[in-house]
């Protein structure tokens, strides 16, 4: 889906989708350096929480071929100084996130909290960390998905045609 979409809006010169394991991406970059990394990796520890039985759905959804922290190292190796990582995780893995962003020279630099409807505890939170950056935390206000009446919010549609 993200090759067909960057071939959709002519973006093969500017951005390259990798289909491949985030730890092998030291090796395949070989020492060059990359202006973003964009990842939505697995939710949940390994043994955390009700594991589907189909290997593939459990592998998107565990830590099975690799953990957050795995994910923030090879970022890290591969990002230049300045480069940006954005995440999208649970919210309560926040602070492990935040451990290993900055045992690896990536600072949070902005946060934003993911609703599902309003008056509902966030569920999901958006991060960008930039490497070798001093510290300073913007938090920005959360996205709200859905209407009361189950409808898309005016903010989430806007987020997602700025994005998408």
């Amino acid at each position: 889906m993200a090759k067909r979409s960057v071939e959709l809006n002519n973006l093969m010169d500017k951005i390259t989708i990798i289909n491949d394991n985030i730890i092998n991406a030291p090796e395949i970059f070989k020492g060059k350096t990359v202006d973003v990394v964009t990842c939505n990796p697995p939710y949940m520890n390994q043994g955390g929480g009700f594991q589907n039985g189909d290997e593939a759905i459990k592998a998107a959804r565990h830590e099975v071929f690799c953990t957050i922290e795995d994910v923030i190292l090879s970022a890290s190796k591969i990002l230049r100084f300045g480069g940006r990582l954005y995440l999208i995780h649970k919210c309560e893995r926040l602070c492990d996130i935040f451990v290993y962003m900055r045992k690896y020279n990536l600072e949070p630099k902005k946060l934003q909290y993911v609703i599902p409807k309003i008056n509902k505890a966030p569920n999901l939170v958006l991060i960008e960390g930039m490497k070798g950056a001093k510290p300073y935390l913007h938090t920005l206000p959360p996205l709200v998905i859905y209407n009361e009446d189950n409808t898309y919010t005016k903010e989430y549609l806007e987020f997602i045609c700025e994005r998408g």
